[in-house]
């Protein structure tokens, strides 16, 4: 159980599962830094459980390789803060919100445990065959023939490009 940090009464429990209500959730993605370690993160539906102490919350869920991995914590907020913490798009801004609560089993060796699968996969399917080579080759040259084209729209779009993505530090 994690303590509420906003009603010491309060405990969250420590589950790792989805949300049954978060499972088809088209879920904006956040990258936060954790333990020196960038991690993309999902928020899951507002949670009402405690919503008689004027608190609700938002399980924090864990991505990789674009696949929930597991619910690593929670926000929680008091109730009548809910719109206070929505961007012009109506989404979450996880920069307004305060600490996160994590889970006693999200650490620093759960990130290296995830980071070890990723680069074995990679290591896996590092083995070349001529098919992926000839493949690689003509994607290469599409791209060369397609930068002339894109160049003109890149600089339409320069001012985009040069705002950086704020990341989120725990």
């Amino acid at each position: 159980m994690v303590q509420s940090i906003l009603d010491k009464s309060i405990n969250y429990p420590e589950n790792k599962k989805l949300y049954d209500d978060d499972k088809e959730l088209d879920a904006t993605l956040y990258e936060i830094q954790v333990f020196n370690k960038n991690i993309i993160i999902a928020l899951g539906n507002v949670k009402y459980t405690f919503i008689d102490k004027n608190i609700v919350f938002y399980p924090i869920y864990l991505i990789n390789n674009d696949v929930v991995n597991s619910q690593i914590g929670v926000f929680e907020i008091f109730s009548d803060k809910q719109e206070d913490i929505l961007d012009e798009d109506g989404d979450i801004d996880i920069e307004l919100l305060d600490e996160p609560l994590f889970f006693s089993f999200f650490n620093e060796q759960m990130l290296k445990n995830l980071s070890v699968n990723k680069m074995v996969l990679e290591e896996d399917d590092g083995e070349e065959t001529s098919e992926d080579a000839e493949a690689e080759e003509d994607a290469g040259a599409e791209e060369d023939a397609g930068a002339e084209e894109d160049a003109g729209a890149e600089e339409d779009a320069g001012a985009e490009e040069d705002e950086t993505e704020k990341i989120k530090k725990y």
